[in-house]
């Protein structure tokens, strides 16, 4: 596995190196005196994740919905008036 900052990025962030190791090993890390390991980074990263992609359906129904209520009150007025016509047509 390959890291795109380096040592010293790593390291300012409180993370160190060894979290992105290139075999299988169990990975630590050591933020604020709490060591955490591989499972539980893997647990806050699908949890963020998922918090992600709850926003991101959040606000697509709501551009949905908004979307469909602008069409819906600038088509209703021309079906009326196309309605209205349809004798004459």
């Amino acid at each position: 596995m390959t890291t795109t900052g380096s040592k010293q990025d790593l390291a300012k962030g409180g993370l160190k190196p060894s979290l992105f190791p290139d075999s299988a090993s169990v990975a630590t890390a050591n933020v604020a005196g709490d060591t955490l390991d591989a499972s539980l980074l893997q647990s806050m990263m699908e949890s963020l994740k998922n918090d992600i992609f709850g926003k991101i359906d959040s606000s697509a129904a709501s551009l949905i919905l908004s979307v469909r209520q602008e069409l819906k009150s600038s088509v209703e007025p021309l079906q009326r008036a196309v309605e209205a016509h349809e004798p004459t047509i």
